[in-house]
């Protein structure tokens, strides 16, 4: 059994709770046709920092999670379900190969035809048209908005909408996931309000009132008020298209401080933490208290994966040396997962070499092509020796040019990414890599340019996908840069012409048996060249106050909130 080398806080809390009486049937207040009004519902969830934009395509890169936020008060043309299934939202059916409404051109482009179910409309009224999706087209792909540079935006050609229901989209090559597009891949935009801002402000878009307190769209739920700072309150959309949700309201509130996001569940001041606010830590004390009270559930899936983005641009490395193959591999020798997962996770994450995840159709085979690092000081230092490197007096690997190499690893803050960055660093330190530690701020987590601009090793999180790790935003075309306002995950520069060419080739290939192939090469070669090393999947918290019900998840990638609409409180 490994020796834990950090003891991880656990706050006892005492929760006074007074009774009151119970309400006497019938004593309730009625309607004017003399029945009992149902008391309004609200539920309360608690997300780690106040949303930037509410809107379900984002416009800027964020560093953090915001799913649920985004699934509460958006619609796309399908919806992924708690399964990992695609469902049929604003459209009424979903593109089937080789019929009119999936096509494969001439010429190798494609095009989708999705027809929008009826009667559907914007929260103000305003009835949803196809010249929605093509207004949203066009601000998406304008390339002053990061979001341009990202799937499915980079292989849409055109989006034409030939009568108010029908929706065109003509792609420039083949696109699998086209029936997966959820509010957060291309989510409309409402054309009635937002083209003439479009038109005048166009440079000044992402910083209009609409993302946030003026927001409009047809989710579940409806902004209703939005206090800066404070917090955000939603009502449930009557004309919702999947029906009105059975929750009368939603509330968010936030703070990046997980203890305090758990003492406010403990408290019944909140019913369901949501978008990472809490960590297994807090999770394991909240699943104790509540219990022994019958005051709710709480359950763990593996969900983002995690790793370590290496620097791999000249200009910004420092040292040099973590640009060399053979120094990423002694890294992550040097890394042992295992006490991460023991110390942080209480045995309930899953370490990989691959981040795919296991549950995906074709795992064996990525699982096969994949090299392994496991913990390995001996392999290490032979590696390390390899590349022209040796200790120096300290006891630390030094260049004959460089000197002493002097790494820094960082973080997005918060009290479980810094005792996991203290956990690596430790382990590099006594592998003798020389490692100082550092974080991003909250406020740096919302911008682009610090993410990118790290000089040596950033421990991150990425967005889920159906397959695990993003696979798209490993090409060189996802590199975050200037030119595209630093939106992109491929943060630290890494280029593989090779991967480029595979990972291509797996993202535009109809057929499901060559897209396993396909996806094992793709993954074998980002981690044999380790353009980032992998490290585990971040196991998430599921949690939900007893007087909800509702939740039904299995698919790792999958929201929990997928189903808010269906959500019923007792």
């Amino acid at each position: 059994m490994r020796n834990r080398s950090f003891v991880l806080p656990l706050v006892m809390f005492l929760v006074i709770t007074a009774c009151a009486p119970a309400t006497a049937p019938g004593a309730g207040p009625m309607d004017e046709g003399g029945q009992q009004v149902r008391p309004s519902q609200t539920l309360r969830m608690v997300i780690r920092q106040e949303p930037g934009s509410i809107a379900g395509t984002i416009l800027s890169p964020t560093g953090i999670s915001t799913g649920t936020q985004r699934r509460i008060f958006n619609a796309g043309l399908a919806l992924e379900g708690g399964d990992g299934t695609y469902r049929p939202y604003l459209a009424e059916s979903l593109p089937q190969l080789n019929t009119d409404s999936w096509k494969i051109l001439p010429d190798g482009r494609m095009e989708t035809t999705y027809r929008l179910r009826q009667d559907i409309v914007w929260h103000d009224g305003t009835p949803i048209t196809a010249e929605d999706f093509a207004f949203a087209r066009s601000v998406y792909r304008n390339t002053s908005f990061g979001v341009s540079g990202s799937f499915p935006h980079t292989v849409m050609d055109d989006v034409t909408a030939p009568d108010p229901h029908t929706v065109v989209i003509t792609w420039r090559e083949a696109y699998p996931r086209a029936t997966e597009l959820d509010q957060q891949r291309f989510a409309p935009l409402p054309r009635h309000i937002l083209e003439a801002v479009y038109d005048q402000e166009r440079a000044d878009l992402e910083n209009h009132s609409f993302w946030t307190t003026e927001f409009v769209s047809a989710g579940p739920y409806q902004l209703d008020r939005w206090e800066p700072g404070a917090f955000i309150e939603g009502k449930a959309f009557d004309r919702h298209v999947l029906g009105r949700p059975q929750i009368d309201r939603v509330e968010l509130t936030w703070s990046a401080d997980f203890n305090a996001n758990l003492a406010r569940l403990l408290a019944g001041e909140a019913d369901m933490p949501a978008d990472d606010s809490i960590r297994v830590e807090q999770g394991l004390v909240l699943e104790r208290e509540w219990a022994a009270q019958n005051a709710g559930t709480v359950q763990y899936r593996p969900h983002l994966p995690r790793f370590v983005q290496v620097q791999h641009r000249a200009e910004f490395a420092d040292p040099q040396a973590v640009r060399d193959v053979r120094v990423r591999q002694a890294l992550a020798h040097a890394i042992d997962k295992g006490v991460i997962n023991d110390t942080l996770f209480d045995g309930k994450g899953i370490t990989s070499d691959s981040l795919i995840y296991p549950t995906v159709d074709y795992s064996a085979i990525v699982e096969r092509a994949v090299p392994r690092y496991p913990f390995d000081i001996r392999r290490t230092e032979q590696l390390m020796s390899e590349a022209g490197y040796a200790k120096d007096a300290g006891g630390f690997w030094a260049s004959p040019t460089e000197g002493r190499l002097n790494f820094e690893a960082r973080n997005i803050q918060s009290a479980q990414n810094d005792a996991e960055r203290s956990i690596i660093a430790d382990g590099w330190r006594r592998a003798g890599f020389e490692t100082s530690e550092d974080v991003f701020t909250t406020a740096q987590s919302r911008e682009g340019e610090p993410l990118g601009t790290f000089r040596s090793l950033s421990i991150t999180s990425a967005a889920a996908e159906p397959e695990g790790l993003k696979l798209d935003d490993y090409r060189t075309q996802a590199i975050s840069r200037p030119e595209t306002r630093w939106f992109g995950q491929n943060r630290g520069g890494w280029s593989n012409p090779e991967y480029d060419r595979v990972a291509t080739a797996w993202l535009t290939s109809l057929d499901p048996a060559q897209r396993g192939e396909l996806a094992g090469q793709t993954v074998a070669i980002l981690m044999t060249d380790l353009g980032l090393i992998p490290l585990h999947f971040n196991p998430g918290v599921i949690a939900q106050a007893a007087k909800f019900t509702g939740i039904s998840v299995t698919a790792p990638s999958a929201d929990p909130s997928w189903n808010i609409h269906e959500w019923k409180s007792r």
